[in-house]
């Protein structure tokens, strides 16, 4: 899933990375292990913003060096990290909830009988809706130094990033922690008209998830 900082964000580039990356195996296959029913399901934060989020964190994740288990957690991450959400407006202590209720949904995950693991994908999700350099979110499994801050990073800006789908929404480039995330800002409403959602959930699956 490799894209490099010297080549330019187009259109072009995203729609090749998208097809010829395992991206869209890769989040689908992530998808499958996770119990769908217990998504949240609103306007707006629904499998749509799920998919989306996962696909821009991936791509962001693409200009640094991450091995295959970092990325599964940045994608299960990206995927889960509104699980604690009760409604579709500002809700302060998702991250919170969330990173409790993630316990249970990923226990039966061999990947997550790894502490490690487990307590870093809990600590992302904590964290997603804070500011990365908010200390009440660090523990022994996230400094200021590693790559475990860099996932946050990652996942908040394309957290952050997904909004731009939405007319109403106005960025401020100092809420992105990255500059590789700043590249994406034009090409958000290119990525959601892919409609990747409708190709990584079907069926009855996508039944359950999507808002009519």
């Amino acid at each position: 899933m490799a894209l490099t900082k010297e080549v330019k964000v187009t259109k072009e580039n995203i729609l090749n990375w998208v097809n010829t990356s395992e991206v869209v195996e890769f989040i689908k296959s992530n998808l499958t292990l996770i119990n769908k029913g217990l998504f949240p399901n609103f306007y707006f934060h629904n499998i749509k913003h799920y998919v989306n989020v996962a696909l821009i964190s991936l791509f962001i994740a693409s200009n640094f060096d991450l091995n295959k288990d970092y990325l599964k957690i940045l994608c299960d991450a990206s995927l889960l990290h509104d699980i604690g959400r009760i409604d579709d407006i500002y809700d302060f202590n998702h991250g919170y909830i969330g990173s409790i209720l993630v316990n249970d949904i990923l226990k039966d995950q061999e990947f997550y009988h790894n502490q490690y693991y487990l307590d870093l994908i809990r600590t992302i999700i904590l964290g997603h809706n804070k500011s990365p350099y908010d200390k009440t979110i660090y523990s022994k499994y996230l400094t200021f130094e590693d790559k475990p801050l860099l996932l946050l990073k990652i996942l908040r800006d394309a957290d952050i990033l997904e909004r731009l789908r939405l007319d109403s929404f106005k960025l401020k480039l100092d809420e992105l922690s990255l500059e590789e995330s700043e590249s994406l800002i034009k090409f958000i409403k290119y990525i959601d008209s892919l409609n990747l959602d409708d190709e990584i959930v079907k069926g009855d699956l996508y039944n359950v998830l999507k808002v009519s």
